[in-house]
């Protein structure tokens, strides 16, 4: 018998990561209601940056989460709406108390406000905010075993396919994740936007991460021999980035073209014969 989805995990999901929604909505009915909870989760604390004006009120409310998926784990009852569905999926799916600590610690990293060095502190960063999602979600689907290798590429791809297309976002609240050292390489400084050499430049800084990106989908699919069908749709972010990836190219890499707004059309259709396939 399916699980019940919890409509306020599914709205919030629904409506602040709908790329995800897409993905849960692909995976079989038992496991939906646990990955919207997952998903649902790191819905609040990704939002955590936006809501806040000091960086102490966000580390404030990060150790609520903390405290919260600590009290969860001890059996303590919570009315909270995220966390009460969270502890039915934790219960039924025994998810991993660290994967919850690892991205709330990866999203204490916003609260910082500074751009990364270079590429490889960016991957770090998308390592630590992405690739323990995909584990967990691995874990709904009763996926544990070697795993960590295959999500790690799986969660890069992703971070680093949205990190990219939300530049335009980033760069009218003032701030960026561009590498600095990519940045100087190309001569690129956003105060020059949107200046046509600018965005030139911004357009070879996206090309380097962008290299980054294809990398990570060639590995992780690379290791789908060793993937079991029932993980496919834990793993269809590789997928998701892979029409993101497309879709950047056609643009000239740059993240500003209209060619970028919206997901790429047809996308649950295209995912789920992925799955039909066994291919992600």
């Amino acid at each position: 018998m399916p699980e019940q989805v919890d409509s306020y995990c599914a709205d919030l999901v629904r409506r602040y990561d709908s790329d995800r929604y897409v993905l849960a909505m692909l995976a079989p009915p038992a496991k939906r209601g646990a990955l919207l909870a997952v998903y649902a989760f790191n819905v609040e604390i990704v939002k955590i940056r936006e809501s806040v004006s000091e960086t102490m009120l966000g580390a404030i409310r990060l150790q609520w989460w903390r405290d919260a998926i600590d009290a969860m784990y001890a059996g303590k009852g919570h009315d909270h709406a995220v966390i009460r569905p969270l502890g039915e999926a934790v219960e039924q799916h025994g998810l991993s108390q660290a994967l919850f600590h690892r991205l709330i610690d990866g999203r204490s990293v916003d609260l910082d406000n500074r751009q990364p060095a270079t590429l490889d502190e960016l991957v770090g960063y998308a390592d630590k905010t992405s690739t323990p999602l995909v584990l967990l979600a691995l874990e709904v689907m009763g996926a544990r075993s070697n795993m960590s290798g295959v999500a790690a590429d799986a969660g890069v791809a992703w971070a680093l396919s949205g990190i990219v297309r939300a530049i335009p976002f980033h760069l009218r609240q003032g701030w960026h994740y561009l590498p600095t050292e990519l940045c100087a390489r190309h001569g690129f400084t956003a105060r020059d936007l949107p200046d046509e050499a600018a965005m030139r430049n911004l357009s070879e800084v996206v090309r380097g991460i962008s290299e980054c990106i294809d990398k990570r989908i060639a590995a992780a699919r690379s290791a789908r021999r060793n993937v079991t069908r029932g993980a496919l749709p834990a793993l269809l972010p590789v997928s998701f980035a892979a029409c993101y990836q497309h879709r950047l190219a056609k643009a000239g890499f740059n993240p500003f073209d209209p060619r970028m707004a919206g997901p790429p059309p047809m996308i649950a259709w295209r995912l789920t014969l992925r799955v039909l396939s066994g291919r992600y």
